[in-house]
């Protein structure tokens, strides 16, 4: 019996080597990716930086393909400017309203992350006539942004980064009588390539 066994476990080992070898690897899951986002947006036509208070970013990371998918949420912004840089206005409870979720991925070169939005603009108010609300609750963009964001050397998202890009500011509509025309002039509004610079702080 005892000599059996013995010859028995070459084989029992070879068998368990061999069934090693063809099982499937461990595929590893993608890691939550949790924190607050802030920076600044630089907004062209008015040359004035508009702070992006603590707003959050949660998602995921797959640190097998490098993927990340999230939900990008940032507070209203408030934008002082001069109306044809003569006139100055405050421009409060701007909204950034999300298209689809923030996505990008991170490789040799680091980090980049996309977001489709539309800004959202409630409130303009001229400083010298402020109970004079010179746009409406229905005053938005037309047209879709795209804010690109890049962090070069960046590993691991889930360690923190601090990313730059620029957004594009199209056309207006739903301002009211002709304020869309107004709000969509190069000269009051709109304007391409505005830079921004977000920070994200990772949550335990």
């Amino acid at each position: 019996m005892l000599t059996s066994a013995l010859r028995l476990a070459p084989l029992l080992a070879t068998a368990t080597t061999v069934l090693a070898a063809i099982a499937p690897a461990a595929v590893a899951q993608p890691r939550p990716l949790h924190g607050t986002i802030a920076g600044t947006a630089h907004m062209n036509t008015q040359n004035i930086d508009a702070p992006i208070d603590p707003g959050t970013l949660t998602g995921t990371f797959d640190p097998a393909t490098g993927a990340i998918t999230g939900t990008m949420w940032l507070p209203p912004l408030v934008d002082h400017g001069h109306q044809f840089g003569l006139f100055p206005y405050t421009s409060s409870n701007i909204r950034i309203h999300p298209d689809a979720p923030a996505t990008g991925h991170v490789d040799a070169h680091g980090l980049t992350m996309t977001q489709r939005f539309h800004l959202e603009v409630p409130e303009v108010r001229p400083d010298w006539l402020p109970f004079w609300n010179m746009s409406t609750p229905t005053c938005r963009t037309a047209d879709e942004s795209l804010m690109t964001l890049t962090a070069p050397g960046v590993t691991d998202p889930r360690q923190g980064f601090t990313a730059t890009g620029a957004f594009d500011m199209g056309r207006f509509t739903g301002c009211g009588p002709a304020m869309d025309e107004f709000f969509s002039s190069p000269m009051v509004m709109s304007s391409p390539a505005n830079p921004v610079t977000l920070t994200f702080t990772p949550t335990p």
